[in-house]
């Protein structure tokens, strides 16, 4: 995938996506010196949407508030069910499924 804006790499197990965004969705704070790449989103994919709910509950019961609550984003992918959440430094931490109809 090539964008404007991004860019994204897939070996058909693993993706890496790499983009500049055009406005902040979270305020992070600084990297430290000893950082030469930050990442600042991670989204692990799981086997069902069932599993995203689950993550979503366990999350929410352990204290954290989704960033974005499980959703379908058709606007990324056809099938595209997700939560989000930031961890303390920040992060988002989503995980996704790509439900195919």
């Amino acid at each position: 995938m090539e964008e404007k804006d991004s860019i994204g790499f897939s070996n058909g197990s693993l993706s890496i996506f790499l983009g500049q965004p055009t406005s902040r969705r979270v305020e992070r704070k600084a990297p430290s010196i000893d950082e030469f790449v930050v990442a600042d989103h991670v989204a692990l994919l799981v086997l069902d949407r069932k599993t995203v709910n689950e993550v979503a509950s366990v999350m929410k019961n352990a204290g954290f508030e989704p960033l974005f609550p499980p959703e379908e984003h058709p606007e990324f992918v056809a099938g595209y069910y997700s939560v989000s959440f930031c961890d303390p430094d920040n992060y988002v931490i989503e995980f996704y499924v790509v439900e195919k109809h």
